[in-house]
């Protein structure tokens, strides 16, 4: 069967750091959403598996370019790595994790295209217009026939902080990939990455419901991006799926390709740096090689720190070690000097990837933190507000939002609730916690006027780097009576003494009372 493409077909693109993909609806997709069919949609979108270069059937492909000498692009995605390890000289150069060079929060340089004369939208527009290509190929094999661009509509998922120069140059690439008329086209869209995986959670899933709150934590190649969301509306329609903001998206450029490159460094320091940096700037695909051998041992690490991890070192690379260290590396059986392996343990992996990891916990208790100025809940109805206190008498529960505690925690009345907070440092001398009600008709993103204090614990602690490494926590137990919310806070750095504060009046319980 033969298809015209007669009205505008959405098709979306994951450009990432490390790899890209893409998908499409297929033809039944709109009569399942009209059918209210929404367990369906998966089954009823296309995405691509089978890539050129690929071991296996994955999502995604490499986001790389494989230039020749003359600056012309003569492979892309995977088939880009494969082609450069096969030709094993330096008459190829290989671009990848470009995306990078868009972050403003940390400045990256790449030598090999400072070397081409190229620039982040050259590269980006290459690989781009290798997606259209792939796409359109798609299309023409489905039955879709010739495909006009101006039907086509681009949504593009693009991380939570980018600038809007980034986005710019995205769309410059997208014009130069000829996937748009002009830079200004609204045929391509822009779709922060964290909404695109709440919006297929809340589609798909059942999980999320009306007033239901999330936190998306979206750790990708090259940037971990952090938001908090509220459902407004999720019902059986796209159009109908409604977030607001509960508070600013957060991020970082850190991930996966960070974690590679602590690997990267540590392979300079035990061959020395210098022999390195020369060894590979002659010969850029020892560093693809030493990349590959890399990504194994990520896949297959059980996570044992006594594991025994061995790396093969590429010839030319070990031919630059100097003649010392070469000695001691064989002394210490870090290497085979017949076999060319390189021997370390699964701690090396371990200590890589703590280089990272720190990074994302503090986004994600920052964010938590900042998502904590909660709402106030409302038994009956007030003229502006929403209910959000169901039950009555004995079984009444109270569904509010606390800081730095799981959005979305129902407590009954009158039971304690015990919930932990993060010290902020192994120096921590001070801590405060208090506890805010709101009368705004939506959620403060930040302590504002409508914000009321309604209770406040403050004690001094010891906190040491000691038990601050052992993971210690500072608990703090809630109760709320009709009348009145107990604050009950512990000092483990200090025999565990305890904290009191009581608030004579629950806003939760007891709405129109006292300007609530």
């Amino acid at each position: 069967m033969t298809m015209d493409l007669e009205s505008s077909i959405t098709i979306a693109i994951d450009f990432g750091t490390s790899h890209s993909g893409w998908a499409l609806p297929t033809v039944g997709l709109e009569g399942v959403i009209k059918r209210r069919q929404l367990s369906e949609i998966g089954a009823n979108m296309t995405v691509k598996t089978s890539w050129p270069g690929a071991d296996e059937p994955y999502p995604k492909t490499l986001s790389a370019v494989l230039y020749d000498h003359d600056k012309s692009p003569v492979a892309r995605g995977n088939e880009a790595l494969k082609t450069m390890l096969a030709t094993n000289d330096a008459t190829h150069t290989l671009i990848r994790r470009v995306k990078l060079l868009l972050a403003e929060d940390r400045k990256h340089h790449d030598p090999n295209m400072e070397r081409l004369g190229l620039q982040a939208v050259d590269v980006i527009g290459d690989f781009l217009s290798f997606l259209v290509h792939d796409i359109e190929q798609h299309l023409a094999q489905a039955g879709w026939g010739s495909v006009n661009r101006s039907k086509l509509t681009w949504c593009m998922t693009v991380p939570a902080r980018w600038s809007e120069a980034a986005k710019q140059t995205m769309r410059k690439a997208s014009f130069m990939a000829e996937m748009i008329p002009s830079i200004d086209s609204p045929q391509l869209k822009f779709c922060v990455e964290p909404e695109a995986a709440l919006f297929n959670v809340a589609l798909t899933s059942g999980y999320l419901k009306p007033g239901s709150r999330a936190l998306v934590l979206d750790m990708g190649g090259g940037t971990v991006d952090l938001a908090a969301f509220e459902i407004e509306a999720c019902e059986t329609s796209w159009h109908k799926l409604q977030l607001s903001e509960i508070t600013s998206t957060d991020g970082h450029t850190t991930g996966s390709t960070y974690f590679d490159e602590a690997f990267v460094q540590f392979v300079r320091k035990l061959v020395g740096e210098d022999a390195y940096d020369k060894t590979v700037a002659k010969y850029p695909v020892v560093a693809d090689h030493l990349h590959q051998q890399w990504v194994k041992v990520k896949h297959a690490f059980s996570g044992d720190a006594d594991d025994t991890i061995i790396i093969p070192l590429d010839a030319r690379l070990m031919t630059a070690i100097p003649k010392t260290t070469l000695m001691e590396l064989v002394r210490s059986k870090a290497l085979d000097h017949k076999t060319r392996e390189l021997r370390f343990t699964g701690q090396t992996v371990i200590d890589c990837f703590n280089t990272v990891f720190p990074a994302i916990s503090k986004i994600a208790r920052d964010m938590i933190n900042k998502s904590t100025v909660f709402r106030r809940g409302v038994h009956g109805r007030i003229p502006g507000h929403e209910k959000y206190v169901t039950g009555t008498g004995a079984g009444q529960r109270i569904r509010v939002f606390f800081p730095i505690i799981k959005i979305g925690d129902e407590l009954p009345l009158n039971a304690p609730l015990r919930k932990f907070l993060h010290p902020s440092g192994p120096s921590q001398t001070m801590v405060e916690f208090t506890l805010y009600a709101s009368r705004a008709p939506e959620v403060p993103r930040f302590v504002d006027e409508t914000c009321k204090v309604m209770a406040k614990v403050q004690y001094k602690c010891n906190m040491t780097p000691r038990l601050y490494e052992m993971g210690t926590m500072l608990p703090i137990d809630f109760s709320f009576s009709d009348s009145s919310i107990m604050l009950r806070a512990f000092d483990p750095t200090n025999k565990n003494a305890e904290y009191r504060q009581i608030c004579p009046f629950n806003p939760f319980a007891q709405p129109g009372l006292d300007g609530f």
